[in-house]
C-alpha cells in the first residue's frame, strides 16, 4: 500500500514554480487565488490531496513568512497572490536539497535510514536481547 504524501505550505509554493515553469514565465507573473481550483491543481500537478481550507491555512502561513505576497488590494484575503523573491527561494533549496538526497550512495541510504528509525531499531535490540534471556533461562543454564 503506498503511502499518500502529506501536503504542506511547501506544496503551495512548488505550485506556483510548477506554473513558471509550465509557462516560462517569472514568478511576478504568476497569480493564484486560493479557491477549490488551486486546490484541484495542487492533486494534479503534485499528487497531494488539499481541502480548500488546508490550502488557506498553507496561504497564511506563507504570507506570515514573506513567500507569498498580495499582488493589489481588493481581492481578499486569498486573492491575487503572487510569490516573492524568498518563497522562490525556498523552494530552489527544496529541490536542490531533494536533488541532494536522491544521489546519495546505496550505504548512505541505510545509514540514513537506520539514523531515521533508531527508536524502532532501539526496540528490536531490546526485544532480541529479552528473547535471548528467555531461551537461556527456558533452556536451565
Amino acid at each position: 500500500m503506498a503511502k499518500t504524501k502529506k501536503a504542506t505550505e511547501y506544496d503551495l509554493l512548488r505550485l506556483f514554480v510548477s506554473e513558471m515553469e509550465k509557462h516560462g514565465v517569472t514568478r511576478n507573473q504568476v497569480r493564484f487565488d486560493i479557491d477549490e481550483e488551486t486546490a484541484n491543481l495542487m492533486h494534479e500537478r503534485l499528487g497531494v490531496n488539499v481541502t480548500l481550507e488546508e490550502a488557506q491555512r498553507f496561504a497564511d502561513k506563507c504570507l506570515a513568512h514573506e513567500w507569498l505576497e498580495h499582488v493589489f488590494l481588493g481581492a481578499g484575503q486569498y486573492g491575487a497572490l503572487c510569490l516573492t523573491a524568498s518563497g522562490h527561494g525556498v523552494v530552489r533549496s527544496l529541490q536542490v536539497k531533494e536533488a541532494a538526497k536522491a544521489k546519495r550512495s546505496r550505504l548512505k541510504k541505510i545509514s540514513d535510514f537506520i539514523e531515521e528509525h533508531k527508536g524502532i531499531s532501539a526496540a528490536i535490540g531490546v526485544l532480541i536481547a529479552i528473547v535471548g534471556l528467555l531461551i537461556k533461562k527456558g533452556s536451565g543454564t
